[in-house]
């Protein structure tokens, strides 16, 4: 949980740093899942929700897109953002917390899995897991 506060210390910052008054934020947990967002108002004055995802997911997953999809769906990191956030993408801690996160979306998940062949597991830096269910 301490990289996923992190992130969402840094949207929260980014928030005030453009000077947003920030209407509502939550961090709600399901499983080892985080879902971290921040509302703020648009220049109309509409509610928008910002969910926080870190650079090296949104890198990572432009990257290494093709791995789930046959054509690329971003091509920019505000629309990589954009899409991870319609798919509602999970970023976890660890291998585990994500064959979990998996496991309990239905796939199945055995001992010899060999988490390389997942098309919907994206590694980043230092153990963590991005999951994009397309």
């Amino acid at each position: 949980m301490d990289s996923n506060l992190r992130i969402y210390a840094e949207l929260l910052l980014e928030a005030k740093c453009f000077q947003l008054p920030i209407i509502r934020c939550s961090v709600a947990e399901y499983g080892c899942r985080f879902c971290m967002s921040v509302v703020v108002p648009d220049r109309k004055g509409n509610e928008v929700k910002i969910m926080a995802y870190s650079k090296e997911s949104i890198e990572c997953f432009l990257k290494h897109q093709k791995q789930l999809f046959d054509e690329p769906v971003a091509e920019t990191p505000e629309e990589a953002a954009e899409f991870l956030e319609d798919c509602m993408a999970v970023e976890v801690g660890s291998l585990k917390e994500a064959l979990d996160y998996l496991e309990e979306s239905g796939m199945d998940i055995y001992e010899d899995t060999d988490p390389s062949e997942i098309c919907e597991l994206f590694p980043l830096p230092g153990g963590k897991y991005l999951i994009v269910e397309g």
